[in-house]
């Protein structure tokens, strides 16, 4: 004898020819994928995204140059509000390639604007040492990025705050910024 549950499957799959072997959990994601993907080209054009920066090579990783102006233009800030927590495109500083492995954010070449914007200074830092960073550079800390907004989780089992960064621009993650990341295979050899 079939369970109520089986019943009703066969009845919606014959009904609306739907696979009901998928559960409801994979439906789920597929939607909301969909969804997102449709938000994003909502709220940026597609020459909207790809005037956020120029790029070039670098010993086999791809450098990021944002465009500040188009950040300004996008992020939909006053300049009083620009911080290191929302992004702020009169910055110096500014994430240059998020280096991946796999699929996990294992660090940021974190770039820095010098002599008028004539030439550029490099860093890398692991994804876990950013407040280091911050606390070592507090120029960086009092203005930000251009490009880049810091997040925070707090741990209720060991009390410890970890940080990150993210996209400055609500809807759009570092992933849909052209040549942002950089996936390497040795982390040793980058940081």
């Amino acid at each position: 004898m079939k369970s109520i549950q089986e019943a009703i499957s066969e009845v919606i799959s014959e009904k609306f020819n739907i696979d009901t072997s998928r559960s409801s959990q994979e439906i789920a994601v597929t939607s909301i994928e969909d969804v997102t993907k449709e938000e994003k080209k909502v709220y940026f054009t597609q020459d909207e995204i790809d005037s956020l920066g120029k790029f070039e090579e670098f010993e086999g990783v791809t450098i990021v140059l944002p465009n500040p102006d188009s950040y300004i233009k996008l992020l939909k800030l006053t300049s009083e509000e620009y911080s290191v927590e929302k992004g702020n495109p009169l910055s110096d500083f500014f994430i240059s390639s998020v280096v991946t492995q796999g699929s996990t954010i294992v660090g940021y070449l974190v770039g820095q604007y010098v002599n008028q914007k004539e030439d550029i200074k490099l860093y890398t830092v692991k994804s876990n040492e950013i407040a280091k960073f911050l606390d070592e550079n507090p120029i960086l800390k009092e203005t930000g990025f251009i490009n880049a907004r810091l997040g925070s989780r707090f741990n209720k089992n060991n009390n410890e705050t970890t940080y990150f960064l993210k996209s400055c621009l609500n809807n759009l993650s570092f992933r849909d910024i052209p040549n942002l990341i950089s996936k390497i295979e040795d982390t040793e050899k980058f940081f």
